[in-house]
This record gives structure tokens, sequence and C-alpha cells, in this order.
């Protein structure tokens, strides 16, 4: 149930680690903005009751309707910078990169719609050729990720049609049942009690199949059963 709206407070020093987790479920419940831990996030703290070590962000996603209500809480914290990613003349995303500080991490806020019986959002993908897991495949991405990074610094983060930008990324679809997503339950977890996917071990079958077991050569833009290698154009037009 919502609560009544406060102002937004600044990011907690991020040690002892998984503060970063209660600022973010603490303000955006305060403002009334459904959300959910998701991806990597959501599979330490199911898989391990922690946070993945290596892991570098913090995977929240929320509905595409409350993106003003989320840019309004994201900027009342201490940050070194936000960027917003759009698709058209839309927001899809919303990174927040916190203050240099032991143990904190870029929040990754995947922004999803509705279609039928799916939640979606886009998902930008550096190219990637040859066999995966092959080294040429790594060294391609890798190349394409940096060359479209210096196209996408340029203009805003916008995924336009700018040739340059077009010859090295795809746009691929976050695909979801909303029955995972629509009403997201509480858990409670080694840092506190936290909002994840509904049936968060089925959810995480959805994406991982075997998660239980960690996959050290996993990529989440060859290997991930809830990405669709197609433009979201292709699903929801």
């Amino acid at each position: 149930m919502p609560m009544p709206t406060t102002t937004a407070t600044p990011l907690r020093d991020a040690f002892p680690e998984g503060s970063q987790l209660q600022q973010i479920t603490d303000d955006f419940d305060a403002r009334g903005i459904k959300h959910w831990l998701n991806s990597g996030t959501l599979l330490g703290l199911v898989r391990d009751n922690r946070l993945i070590r290596n892991d570098p962000d913090i995977d929240v996603g929320a509905w595409w309707e409350d993106r003003h209500r989320i840019l309004e809480t994201v900027t009342g914290w201490k940050t070194r910078k936000i960027q917003t990613w759009q698709l058209g003349d839309s927001i899809y995303k919303i990174k927040v990169f916190p203050e240099d500080r032991p143990h904190a991490r870029m929040i990754d806020i995947d922004l999803f719609r509705k279609h039928g019986e799916y939640g979606w959002c886009p998902q930008f993908a550096p190219r990637g050729l040859f066999e995966r897991n092959s080294s040429a495949r790594r060294i391609v991405r890798h190349s394409c990720r940096k060359i479209a990074t210096f196209f996408l610094d340029r203009n805003g983060h916008h995924l336009s049609n700018h040739l340059g930008l077009r010859l090295v990324h795809d746009v691929y679809t976050w695909w979801a049942p909303l029955r995972f997503l629509d009403s997201p339950e509480l858990r409670t977890f080694e840092y506190g009690e936290f909002r994840v996917p509904q049936d968060p071990e089925i959810y995480l079958e959805y994406r991982y199949g075997d998660w239980r077991e960690p996959d050290d050569g996993w990529s989440f833009l060859d290997d991930d059963r809830g990405l669709i290698h197609e433009h979201p154009r292709n699903l929801v037009a």
C-alpha cells in the first residue's frame, strides 16, 4: 500500500553493504513507487542471501508511468550523475551513479510497460559476432560497446537512428509475464526486507534456468531467457 509522499533523503554511506537497497526501498515506498529488485541483484539475494560480490550495479525494475516520480526521487540523492536512456521519445532506463564511497554501486532502473500479459522494456545491446563465449565474440562486443558509448555520451543516451550507432548496437527487449511483476512481494534477506517479483524462485528459473548453480561463462546478452533478441517494435506494435 502506498505511503504518504515524503522528501527523498541523500543516499546513506554505502557501508555496510546493502544500505543502498534499504534507501531505494524506503524512498520508493514513501512515494508510492511500485518496484522490485531484479536480475543479478535478485539472483544474489535469493541464491546467496547477499549481493553478488563482483556485480557493479543494483538492478531495479519499475513501471514507466512512475518515471517522473522516480526522477524526482533520485535527484534528491547525493550522486555524481544521473543518466536517462531513451528509445524514440520515451525514457526506458535511469542510471544513478552515487558518490564515491566504499561498496557503492551504480543503480540501474529499468522502466517496464505492459503489453497483454507481459511486461517489457528495451535493452541496449552492443553487437556480438562469432561463436558464443569465443574470444573473438568478446573482442567484437567490447569494441562495439566502446564505440556505442562514444556516440551515446554525445547524444544524451538516446538510441537514435544515427548511422554510427546503428552499426555497432542492437536493441533487444526484456519480456516477463505480468504475474511476476504486477504484485511484487516482500522478502527478508540479510540486509533487510525488500520487494521482489512474485514467486522469485520461479521467476529466476524463467530467466536463468538452473539459477542455483553459478555459471562463470554466463552472458546476459546471450543467455538470459527473459531477454528477447528482437526490437520492441517487433513485439508490441
